[in-house]
């Protein structure tokens, strides 16, 4: 399933690339997703979202490296338009709940920051991808 994601993303993000209104740069977007966002935000998604017992060390920990990773990529995802920047803002509000719930040890906010990160990217390669 991965695999298949993955390719749908490097068909698709070579589309965007293309087709994408001329006043984006996207040049390196394709490389930020597919390195650091794909990854880190499935690491996420990994986690278990139903558990009833707090988070292991361990999880927390795989959970405090991806949302570092996310953070570190959006600056380089950073361009001048709004719609996109708009975003990468929501995206950046979801992974602060997520940074802020390892620090607390906190499973709601990670659970808060879990369900809000899905929303900015799926929104995201609705309005810039071609499907």
């Amino acid at each position: 399933m991965k695999r298949a994601l993955l390719l749908f993303l490097v068909i698709h993000l070579n589309v965007f690339a293309q087709d994408a209104d001329d006043s984006v740069d996207f040049t390196g977007v394709m490389q930020v997703m597919l390195t650091v966002l794909t990854p880190s935000s499935n690491t996420i998604w990994e986690v278990d979202y139903f558990a009833t017992e707090p988070y292991d060390d361990q999880t927390w920990e795989r959970i405090s490296v991806a949302s570092d990773q996310i953070a570190s990529a959006l600056p380089l995802l950073a361009r001048d338009n709004a719609r996109w920047m708009n975003y990468i803002n929501e995206l950046q509000n979801a992974n602060n709940k997520i940074r802020d719930s390892v620090e607390l040890k906190d499973m709601v906010l990670f659970l808060q920051g879990y369900d809000e990160i899905y929303y900015p990217c799926e929104d995201c390669h609705t309005e810039f991808l071609s499907y």
